[in-house]
């Protein structure tokens, strides 16, 4: 408990415009920037396991569905790209002490988030080109949602670690090379989950807007409803199933429905 009465209350550096102004930036990129990112995950959720089906069932409906659920990725990973980049710079300018300290300790983590984000956009290229020969991309879908969760996951253990200030110097004792997670934090796990799973409440609203603005036939109205069904209830099971302090969470689908529109492709 030093470390948290160590820490200095003031940054000495002043800012350049009122707090307030950055913390409603940062409420509003991040909520944009979850959104993308939502919409990436279940895009790959849904169009994989599309993929998968059409090949097995050899359904032309699903297969056209899949194809233009593939070739709307690459573009809904460049909002994700440009959309993360604010809210990460706005919480640097709040909390840059503490996030600056956080990402040394999971420094190798923290860099390998550039290579691995390189890895999600071929992959995803490799997904849109295939679909568009018509050729299977069902275990590439799956690789890429697995990389893509993965930086998901790398971010939730960054973003709480900057919270504990009170184990930053037992982790950099342990080890200073940046090759730990954040250790101990009951939090991690049911945050990432809940914005992974949160994902397909979100993709079932973008598949209803994609049936409604690209007229992709009745597969995507068919299944985007029962997709939000299932994820708002998978959200609420989470949330209850989980302690009150650890579901604590800054965004929620209602902050991603209410977005969605706003940067849904096509729309």
């Amino acid at each position: 408990m030093e470390l948290v009465q160590e820490f200095p209350r003031l940054d000495p550096i002043p800012l350049p415009a009122p707090v307030w102004l950055f913390k409603t930036l940062e409420v509003v990129t991040v909520s944009l920037h979850f959104v993308a990112v939502q919409l990436l995950l279940s895009g790959l959720i849904v169009g994989t396991i599309w993929a998968w089906a059409a090949r097995k069932r050899h359904t032309p409906l699903l297969a056209e569905a899949s194809g233009a659920v593939a070739r709307l990725l690459p573009i809904v990973m460049i909002y994700v790209i440009n959309l993360g980049v604010p809210p990460l710079l706005f919480a640097q300018v709040l909390y840059g002490r503490a996030l600056y300290t956080s990402s040394v300790l999971v420094g190798a983590f923290w860099i390998s988030v550039i290579l691995l984000l390189m890895i999600v956009y071929s992959l995803l290229y490799v997904i849109a080109s295939r679909a568009e020969r018509g050729e299977g991309w069902g275990w590439i879908g799956l690789l890429a949602f697995l990389v893509a969760a993965k930086i998901a996951l790398i971010y939730s253990s960054n973003m709480t670690l900057m919270l504990r200030p009170q184990v930053w110097a037992e982790m950099y004792r342990a080890d200073p090379h940046g090759l730990h997670m954040n250790p101990g934090d009951p939090t991690v796990w049911p945050r990432w989950l809940y914005m992974v799973v949160g994902s397909v409440t979100v993709g079932g609203a973008g598949l209803l807007l994609l049936s409604l603005s690209r007229r992709m036939g009745e597969e995507t109205v068919h299944t985007g409803m029962p997709v939000f069904e299932h994820g708002v209830f998978s959200n609420q099971v989470i949330r209850c199933s989980t302690r009150p302090n650890v579901s604590v969470t800054r965004a929620s689908p209602s902050w991603s429905v209410v977005s969605l529109a706003t940067i849904c492709p096509g729309t």
